[in-house]
Parts: C-alpha cells; sequence; structure tokens
C-alpha cells in the first residue's frame, strides 16, 4: 500500500459535458460573482418625426380633450407590441389564473387594449411602443389606467425607456397594478424619437435579472392620454424669453376634466427699468403684441402657445438732434432734462471730441469712422443712468477687425439713419434705392428699417466709397448680412460692375431669392473675380438681371489682421490672417507661432526685442520679428501675482522658492514653463543651458499630494454591468486579476444582428476632469469574429462570418451626468480613428490618452463638459464585434494630471547586466500628477531566462517584497523583481496506469514531479484533463469552455495549493515530489475515448497568479489495458478478468 496520496479526479462530467458541483472530493469549484446586467439601452426608432400634431391642451391621439378608450377599436393600432407579445381589444376580461374573477365586473372601463404574453417567454420582459417622438422642449401631461393580470407576480417594474434623454428612465410605479386597476398620471419633459415602455413581471426569482416566468401575463390599458402643456413665453427687453409651462390652476388636481381654459398673467416678473436711446422704459405689465401700451391680466387658453410682450412706461430723458452724423463736419448734441454727469467712451473714432454742459453734450466727428457712447448720471440722485450712441460714419478709411461701415465690430443697420447719411457712406454710387420701413419683419430680421435696392432696368447695385488706402486682395475679409428679394443673380462686386468683377457669387453660395429674410455669413474670403486685382478699391452688392429688388440689413464687411513674421535673416518669412475662432467669434488676441520661422525660439514686436507670448489684437496689424535666443526677463507666476527678475544670462542661474520671490500659494511643488519644463527651487541652470529658460514665464505647479492620485480605478476584479455578453468571469490570468467578457451568437435581435456588447464603468460622485485626464486602460483580446453582414441569419455559415479580426474596434462614452452619456446633452466619447482599434494577438496591450489634447475629444462634448466639470464613469463598447467576441480587461484608469514620473527599472540581475540577455523595458509613466494610491502600470517586462515577479521600491527586492501601488510625491523609480525561470512540471509519459478495480472503481493514473526547489517558487500545481475528441485541435488550458458558455469542458485538480494547505504526495525523495492524478468513475462505453492529460503550475506576480502549463499526453483505459495484456507476466495475470472486462467492454 502507497504511504503517500494520490489526487483523485471523478471524470463522469467530461462524458456527460456538464460539470457538477462538487466534482473534485477535496476541494470547491470556485463560482463567478455576477451582479444586476445595466439598465437595457435600446436603440431608437430611426424615424424622429413626430407622428401625431402637438396642440396644447389636446390628446395627441384624439386632436380633443377625450381620452384613447379603445371604443374605436382601431385606436389600438398606435400600439405595437414589443418582444412577440400580441394585442387585442377586450371587454369585460376575465383572469388568466381565476375564471371566476372578472377584471371589470362593473363595466366601469368597457372596451380596453390587452398585451399578452404566454408562459414560458424565455424572459420577462413585455413592452410597446408608439411612433409618437419628443424633442426635450416641452413638457406633456400623461395619464393612462391599467391592470397587471399575473398569477403569483413577485417581480413587477415597468420604464418608459430613455425618456428624459440617453440613460434617463422615467419609473412609471408598476407596482400599484400588481393584479388590480390603477390610474397613472405624471407631467415629463420627453426627449426620445418614439414611446417606448419595457415592463418586466414575473412569478418566479430573479437570476442576475432575468427570469423566465412560467405562468401567462395580461397587460390591460384604458383612457390613455398624452396633453401638451401650453408654453407661456415672456420676452425680456434683450428678446430672450423666459418660458413658463402650464396645463391646470394652481392647486387643482391634475386631471383632464380640469385642464384650464385662462391664464392668469403673472405681476411679480417685470423686467428691470432699462435705458435705451435716451429713453427710459419701466414696465408696467404684459401686453399680448409687441409695442403693445395696453396690459392684460388673464388670457384665453385656446389650444396656442402664448407670447407676452412688456408694456412699458416711456420717457424721453434726452432729445438727440441727430443719432448718426457723417466724418469730418458732423455734430451732433444730446440735451438731458436734467442736470446729469456725463461721461462717454470713443469706439474706434478715436479722433472724435465731445464737450459738456450740466446738460448737453455734442460730439463732433473727426475723419474716421466709429460712435461714440454717452452716459449721463442724474445729478438729482437718481441711480438710473441713461445712454445715448452717436454713429459716425461715410469715411474712406478702415482697419482690420472693424467693419467698413460703421468703424466698430457692429453691423451697419438703418435706423435712425438719414438718406444723407446713406449717401455719404456709399459715396452716392448707388441707383433706385431707398430707406424703407421693415414691413416683412421674419426669418433672421426683425428691425424697424431696411434698405431696399431695385429696379425695372438690369443690374441694380450699391457701392461703398472708393478706400483711401486700397485693401491688398491677399486679406480675407468676413461677409455678413441679412436679406430677402426676388432676383435671379445676387452678387458682392469688386472694383466694377462686369462679369469678370464678382468678388463673391453669392447666389452660388447658397443665398438666393428668399421671401423670408435671411442671414449670410462667410469667413476668410478673398477675391474670386476672373478679372485678377491686387488691391480692393471698393466694393458693391449688384442684383441680376432685371425687374427684381431685394432688402439688405445688418450689414458687415470687416478685413482680417494681417501678421506678418520676419525670420532670423530679416526678410518676411510668413504672413498670417485671423478675425474669427472656429465658433466665429471675434478674436481679442494672438498668439504667434513657432513652427512659422524657422530656427526661432521666440518673437518680438521690434528687432531684438524683449519676447513676447501674445499680443491683443487692437484694430492694427502685427509683425512679428524673429528671436534665436529669448531676451527679457524672467517671470515667475502664482494664481495671486507675479515676479520678473533679470538675471545675468551668462552665468549659473539658482531657481528662487516662493519666498526668495515675496510670492505665495498653497501646496507649491514646482515651476514649469510653457513647454512643460520643470523646474525646483535650487535647481542650478547652468550657463551652457540658459536658454532653456531665458526670458521665459515660468507658472507655479501647486498640487496637494494628500488627495488621490487617481480619478478613477476599475481594476478588473468585480464583476460589472453589462449588456449582450453571455457571461462574465473574475479570473486570475498571466499574473494579473482581470474581468474576462465573452459574447458568442448572442446580438442577434430583430431579424438582424447588433454590436453593443458593452459593459459599465460607474463612479456615481464623479472625479474631476481637468485634474484628472490621463486615460489607461489594460486589455487583451481572445477572439474578435465578425459576420460579413448584420442581415446574416441567426446561425451563420463560415462564409458569412469574418474569421478573426486582427484591429477589432473600441468606443468608450464618458458619463458626463450619472449613467448619461448620450442623449439631449450630446455624445460624449473618447478617442478618434487613430486610437480607436484593438490589437487581437491573444497578448495584453496598454493604451494611454492625454485628455487634454484635442485629438482625443468627442465632437459634442469635450472631456471637461461633465456636468459641474465631473466625469461619472465611462460605457465602454471594447472589442466591438457582432459574433464572437473574447476580451479580458485588466484595468481602466485616470491618472491626476501633474508633473513627476516614474521610471520603470528593468534591473538586470548583477552580474548579467553585459550578457546580451534579449529583453523588452516598459516605458516610463511622464506627467503623472502626485498623491495617495497612485497604481503602477500594467506593462510587464521581460528578461531571457528569467521570470517577472512584479515591481519593488528598492532593487534587491523579494518577491514578498513587490507593490502594486504607491503614493506618489515625487520623480519615483520601481525596479523590476526577478527569479530564474519558472516553468510547469511535464507530464510522466512513461507512467501512465490503470487502477485495479478491486474496489469496483476504474481508474487511468497519470504522474508527474516537480523539484523541490521549483515547488518552492509555485503558488498551485496539478493536472488538467479533457476527453480528446471534445478538445480537437484546441490548446488545453483553463479558457477550454463550451463556447459562449462558461462551463468548462475540462476537470481539473491541484496537488498542491500553498493558499488552501493542500499538498498531495505520491511519493518524496527529498530533491523530487511525485505527484498523480487517477481519473475514476469513467462509463464502459468510453472505454476508448481518450484523454488529454497536461500538467499546470501557478506563480505570482505582483499578488496575481501567472500561469504556466507542461506537456500532455493522450490515452484511454482500454489502450492501457490493452498494452499490459500485450506485455503479458504478472501484472496482466493477477489482474486478467478487470483487464479483459475493459477491452470486452
Amino acid at each position: 500500500m502507497k504511504k503517500t496520496l494520490a489526487l483523485l479526479l471523478t471524470l463522469t462530467m467530461l462524458f456527460t459535458m456538464v460539470l457538477p458541483a462538487g466534482a473534485f472530493s477535496f476541494e470547491t469549484v470556485e463560482s463567478v460573482s455576477t451582479e444586476l446586467p445595466a439598465e437595457e439601452v435600446t436603440s431608437e426608432t430611426e424615424s424622429a418625426a413626430l407622428a401625431a400634431e402637438v396642440i396644447p391642451g389636446k390628446n395627441l391621439f384624439t386632436g380633443t380633450t377625450d381620452l384613447l378608450t379603445f371604443d374605436d377599436e382601431t385606436q389600438a393600432d398606435i400600439f405595437t407590441p414589443l418582444d412577440g407579445k400580441t394585442k387585442s381589444v377586450v371587454k369585460v376580461p376575465v383572469s388568466n389564473y381565476d375564471e371566476s374573477k372578472k377584471l371589470d365586473a362593473d363595466g366601469v372601463y368597457g372596451n380596453m387594449l390587452n398585451l399578452h404574453r404566454n408562459a414560458n417567454p424565455g424572459r420577462h420582459w413585455t413592452g410597446w411602443e408608439i411612433a409618437q417622438g419628443f424633442d426635450g422642449s416641452r413638457s406633456y401631461f400623461f395619464t393612462w389606467d391599467e391592470y397587471v393580470d399575473m398569477q403569483d407576480m413577485s417581480t413587477i417594474w415597468a420604464v418608459l425607456v430613455d425618456f428624459k434623454g440617453a440613460g434617463k428612465h422615467e419609473d412609471v410605479g408598476m407596482g400599484n397594478a400588481n393584479n388590480k386597476w390603477r390610474n397613472y398620471r405624471n407631467i415629463i419633459t420627453p426627449n426620445r424619437s418614439s414611446t417606448r415602455m419595457w415592463g418586466k413581471f414575473s412569478n418566479v426569482a430573479l437570476v442576475g435579472d432575468q427570469s423566465d416566468p412560467t405562468v401567462p401575463t395580461d397587460w390591460y390599458i384604458d383612457n390613455f392620454g398624452i396633453y401638451p402643456m401650453y408654453k407661456i413665453n415672456y420676452v425680456k427687453p434683450d428678446g430672450t424669453a423666459e418660458t413658463i409651462e402650464y396645463l391646470f390652476p394652481e392647486g387643482w388636481e391634475w386631471k383632464v376634466e380640469n385642464i384650464a381654459t385662462e391664464y392668469t398673467v403673472k405681476s411679480d416678473n417685470y423686467p428691470a427699468t432699462f435705458s435705451k436711446d435716451g429713453k427710459i422704459y419701466k414696465t408696467i405689465g404684459w401686453g399680448l403684441t409687441e409695442n403693445s401700451d395696453t396690459p392684460v391680466t388673464t388670457v384665453a387658453l385656446e389650444n396656442a402657445d402664448i407670447t407676452l410682450y412688456p408694456v412699458y412706461e416711456v420717457t424721453d430723458f434726452f432729445t438727440i438732434d441727430a443719432s448718426a452724423i457723417a466724418v469730418n463736419s458732423g455734430v451732433a448734441t444730446v440735451t438731458a432734462k436734467e442736470a446729469v454727469t456725463w461721461d462717454y467712451t470713443v469706439v474706434g473714432a478715436t479722433d472724435a471730441t465731445v464737450s459738456t454742459t450740466e446738460t448737453t453734450a455734442t460730439v463732433t466727428a473727426g475723419a474716421e469712422n466709429g460712435s461714440v457712447i454717452l452716459t449721463a448720471t442724474p445729478v438729482s440722485g437718481e441711480s438710473m443712468t441713461v445712454e445715448a450712441e452717436i454713429l459716425i460714419l461715410g469715411s474712406p478709411k478702415w482697419r482690420p477687425g472693424h467693419n467698413l461701415f460703421t468703424g466698430t465690430e457692429k453691423s451697419f443697420t438703418f435706423e435712425n439713419v438719414s438718406k444723407e447719411i446713406v449717401g455719404s457712406i456709399f459715396a452716392n454710387k448707388y441707383n433706385q434705392t431707398s430707406v424703407l420701413p421693415n414691413e416683412n419683419k421674419s426669418g433672421s430680421n426683425f428691425s424697424d428699417t431696411a434698405f431696399k435696392l431695385e429696379t425695372t432696368g438690369t443690374y441694380p447695385s450699391f457701392w461703398t466709397a472708393n478706400f483711401e488706402n486700397p485693401i491688398s486682395t491677399k486679406r480675407p475679409v468676413l461677409i455678413d448680412y441679412d436679406y430677402y428679394g426676388t432676383f435671379d443673380c445676387h452678387w458682392l462686386m469688386i472694383n466694377g460692375g462686369g462679369g469678370d468683377d464678382i468678388f463673391k457669387n453669392m447666389g452660388g453660395a447658397g443665398y438666393g431669392k428668399t421671401s423670408s429674410w435671411k442671414h449670410v455669413r462667410v469667413n476668410r474670403h478673398t477675391s474670386e473675380s476672373v478679372r485678377t486685382y491686387d488691391q480692393i478699391k471698393c466694393l458693391g452688392f449688384e442684383l441680376g438681371n432685371k425687374n427684381i429688388w431685394a432688402y439688405f440689413d445688418n450689414i458687415n464687411i470687416t478685413p482680417y489682421y494681417q501678421i506678418t513674421y520676419i525670420g532670423l535673416d530679416g526678410n518676411v518669412a510668413y504672413t498670417d490672417y485671423v478675425l474669427v475662432d472656429n465658433d466665429g467669434n471675434l478674436l481679442t488676441e494672438y498668439t504667434p507661432n513657432l513652427e512659422y520661422v524657422t530656427g526661432a525660439v521666440a518673437y518680438s514686436l521690434e528687432a531684438n526685442g524683449d519676447a513676447v507670448k501674445k499680443v491683443e489684437l487692437k484694430n492694427a496689424d502685427i509683425t512679428f520679428y524673429a528671436l534665436a535666443t529669448i531676451n527679457g526677463p524672467l517671470t515667475f507666476k502664482t494664481a495671486t501675482g507675479s515676479a520678473e527678475v533679470r538675471p545675468d544670462y551668462n552665468k549659473d542661474y539658482t531657481v528662487p522658492s516662493l519666498a526668495d520671490l515675496g510670492l505665495e500659494a498653497e501646496h507649491f511643488l514646482a515651476w514649469v514653463t510653457g513647454a512643460g519644463k520643470v523646474f525646483k527651487p535650487g535647481d542650478v541652470v547652468k550657463a551652457a543651458d540658459i536658454d532653456t529658460i531665458k526670458g521665459m514665464t515660468l507658472t507655479a505647479f501647486c498640487q496637494d499630494l494628500t488627495q488621490p492620485a487617481m480619478g478613477f480605478a476599475y481594476e478588473g476584479d468585480k464583476a460589472l454591468g453589462f449588456s449582450k455578453y453571455n457571461y462574465q468571469e473574475v479570473i486570475e490570468d498571466e499574473g494579473r486579476t482581470v474581468n474576462h467578457f465573452r459574447l458568442f451568437a448572442n446580438t442577434y435581435e430583430d431579424s438582424q444582428w447588433k454590436n453593443d456588447a458593452r459593459f459599465n464603468l460607474r463612479k456615481d460622485e464623479g472625479f474631476d476632469a481637468s485634474e484628472y485626464n490621463i486615460v489607461q486602460y489594460s486589455y487583451k483580446i481572445g477572439s474578435s469574429i465578425n459576420v460579413t453582414s448584420v442581415t446574416a441569419p441567426k446561425e451563420p455559415t463560415a462564409d458569412q462570418l469574418t474569421g478573426e479580426i486582427a484591429n477589432p474596434p473600441i468606443t468608450i462614452y464618458c458619463m458626463y451626468n450619472v449613467n448619461t452619456f448620450y442623449g439631449s446633452g450630446g455624445l460624449m466619447m473618447i478617442g478618434s480613428d487613430a486610437v480607436s482599434k484593438l490589437v487581437n494577438d491573444k497578448q495584453y496591450h496598454v493604451v494611454e490618452l492625454d485628455m487634454s489634447t484635442s485629438e482625443h475629444q468627442s465632437s459634442s462634448r469635450h472631456w471637461t463638459g461633465g456636468e459641474a466639470g465631473k466625469l461619472y464613469g465611462f460605457a465602454v463598447d471594447m472589442n466591438r464585434a457582432y459574433y464572437s467576441a473574447d476580451t479580458y480587461v485588466d484595468y481602466f484608469r485616470v491618472y491626476r494630471d501633474g508633473i513627476f514620473t516614474v521610471n520603470y527599472n528593468t534591473n538586470v540581475p548583477a552580474g548579467l547586466e553585459d550578457a546580451g540577455l534579449s529583453q523588452t523595458d516598459v516605458a516610463p509613466d511622464t506627467g503623472r500628477g502626485g498623491g495617495v494610491g497612485y497604481l503602477l502600470k500594467g506593462e510587464q517586462p521581460s528578461l531571457e531566462g528569467f521570470t517577472f515577479r512584479g515591481w519593488a521600491l528598492k532593487k534587491d527586492a523579494t518577491p514578498e517584497e513587490t507593490v502594486t501601488a504607491i503614493d506618489l510625491t515625487g520623480d519615483t523609480t520601481v525596479y523590476a523583481v526577478w527569479t530564474e525561470e519558472i516553468t510547469s512540471p511535464n507530464v510522466d509519459k512513461n507512467n501512465i496506469g490503470i487502477r485495479s478495480g478491486a474496489d469496483k472503481v476504474n481508474g487511468i493514473r497519470f504522474s508527474s514531479s516537480v523539484a523541490v526547489g521549483d515547488r518552492n517558487k509555485l503558488e498551485e500545481y496539478g493536472f488538467i484533463i479533457a476527453r480528446e475528441d471534445v478538445l480537437g485541435s484546441k490548446e488545453l488550458t483553463f479558457d477550454f469552455k463550451a463556447e459562449g458558455k462558461n462551463k468548462p469542458l475540462y476537470v481539473y485538480g491541484a496537488a498542491y495549493d500553498k493558499k488552501n494547505g493542500i499538498d498531495y504526495q505520491y511519493d518524496n525523495t527529498g530533491s523530487k515530489i511525485v505527484f498523480t492524478a487517477v481519473c475514476t468513475n469513467i462509463p464502459a462505453e468510453h472505454y476508448a475515448t481518450k484523454l488529454v492529460a497536461r500538467t499546470y503550475a501557478k506563480y505570482a506576480v505582483n499578488g496575481s497568479a501567472f500561469t504556466v502549463y507542461g506537456s500532455s499526453v493522450t490515452n484511454s483505459i482500454k489502450e492501457i489495458a490493452q498494452s499490459i495484456k500485450d506485455a503479458g507476466g504478472a501484472a496482466y495475470e493477477e489482474n486478467k478478468d478487470y483487464i479483459d472486462s475493459i477491452l470486452n467492454a
């Protein structure tokens, strides 16, 4: 009898292909914990068109205040059952589990809609959809009666999916409808392209938020209505509006019969008193028309929104003899009705003058366009100030950044401008024109006055005067105005009215004839005329061809700034033109670009002058001079102050502290240049390197190192909410704790394949995205296979599959609110085409994205665009394949931005530095913020002949001293810890036997051994065994499972498990330990079935298991029995009956 123990493996499960609980008598198989899946996010209906006319106060589906009662059975047509349910219109239904129970015994409801679901539907969802969309701009009153009939219902829950925006479901409180009637009433502001209701009704316990109800369900709905609320718009003086939604009188119950027919106008929301054009406007009420002088107190509600305008008491404070005057000789006098203190601002017209008395201000025009804004404050102590603006127009002078017509940034309107002034602006070079009232207030223009151009002849036009200094045609202009009219052609002309003089074909740009005002905006335009001009002498608007007319207003043609770069050789190196930013807003400053001049390190505004970082744009062109070295002082800046230092740049320079400079800053760490170079107080910059700081601005970098170093960290160690995956499991893999997601043939819905295999990472309290902006994730792709077409059948053939995808895509959505990453707030995601592909090579990879750069931003919402500047997690579509996706998520992290570097030293063992061993290194982490709990990168180095065991804070650390996180307080180096290469023991191919069968239990024994020295490096070792006919050409590892199911197709057992105190030894020689596995309970019909046996071993890397595998052998109990019989001798003779029974089975 053996004095030591063998490992027993019961193999019944291999032959039934089922893994029963307790398969191993000596250990318990680990179960994978799961959490409830994420709330289902359903794809929206493609058409976002509203299905019914929106009439305030009327049911969308009846066009009256009446409810849908289904007395007309066609009313049921608007409802589409979901998930294979059926619908019908019924009357006085009977309970589906109690025939004696009538659900409307008193006949209160009459006809009603019924949605029916059979027993055992496969899942517990029931739903309906109406093709009625909403855009989030209006609230609605929802009401209906309902009853859910189901025996022993234990789960009842329903939501209007994504009804208030993506991820924002509306819970309708279905618990009150559990086998009884209830009325639902609520006011909601929906934002979805259809109305979709999902309910889960079940009579059995939920497992992972799923169940298969064993009884039928009937969902009854009656008296259904959706009523748009009235919008009451209170228009403010600036043209914006405060909107109040209204349907029921205050304090009244929300019922259809209580819908209001009259609205009481508010009196507590009057706009503040203001002044304009010398008049004081005091609000005394609200009226139904603009400029009304009659306030109203109530308004009848007649199924249309209400717009209310302020009714003013107007007082003339100023008398103005001219609101617009001509340049050079124009004079305007403004007279106040009482003594005032005057103040004024001159815009554009720098040579205009103002003289004042107690009650008058006189503006005298200079030679340039512009305006003077006069402000008067009554001496009497009245707190009101009154303003008036005097326009100065008609100059042929111009400046970049100012409208050619006004000399300011404003557009030229025709309000309060005389025909004589208009003539001076256009130098009387216009024909058949007039300044007329705007009787077509519409579209883009609601002004009172406009300019009409018309003719009964051909080609009417109006022109600017000739510019005093012609504009180079290389200089772009902004073109901006409003127009409407009837014509064939519409041009902006240059220097002449011929066909070769078209500066811009406005009709060709989409600005054709129109019956309502239309806005024109053309940025950065240069002449497109056939005739070549070097200069713009004048510009004109022209129409074609005859019997035509058009109105023009709000005209703005603004020349761009010319930015000239003088190179190091004194010649022009580059010319730039700027005016507006990407959003069309006028720029106020300009930052010179070092890429425009080769060799430039900075620019000055004069030759060899002090370097400048940026320059204000003040209506004059700018010339920059390139500098080969930076001149000027050093500037040290904090959030509250700055200090300049002029060191001797010919000597070494010691970087000062805050105290040296007389500055203060909380949590100060270092000084940082604009290029990101870091200097700490006391650092010495050698004279030879002085150009690294010469003339620069160094900004204080401050960071509280007691705060977390990580804004977000998911370490693969917890189950997650997910969609579409078949399963997830948290496992240890290659020295990492990872979440393994498996998708296989599980995304076929509605007759097509969908990808949406997403898992959700949530952080309800959010993190500051401006401070934490370095995203890093580690993954491995085991498989990625697509269908060639989303319309492929549910069971596609081989030629309808793509095979392995080399670079499967990934989409990472940012949750800019709790559980929200798309909807009315836009779609927020990470990445661009350059970073949206993964690598499918069965290796772990680390991806890092700097979210402070523009290249990784979402088109609609940037990284810092979350609520309160925070992000609340991520929804990750990793390995986006429709058919088969095998994905391992090691971690997903967001690091703090900062100035520190973490170096990963490969730390080749002493004496082997020059041995020429093959190795791979890990790149440093740069630009990292400090703090508590900094997580080390997941990349692992390699070194020929050695096994990586983790990172440590000292060079001579042992595997037990490795760390995964540190408190980062400065630049840090961690060191790789190595042991000599670890391999798995191998199966002894010459030592395979069978049990004697004396106890009537058959079995096949596999054997292996491990050296005691190697054993000391391991955490676990044992055998893994599978059927050869099931394994096929696949490799036998712990990943060998049924496709799409978390069911192993192998058995395994640990002969040694350090953590759990297991140590099965078949023999021990002192230097070597022999261990065996005996596979028992092989059915007779499978005596000839071959088994594949393989050894495995696990060692620790940073505390997580790394599994390696040994050799494998293949044999069956029948083959071994035959070899024993063929060999003859005592082994056969003493067990002849048993051996023959195996061979004859």
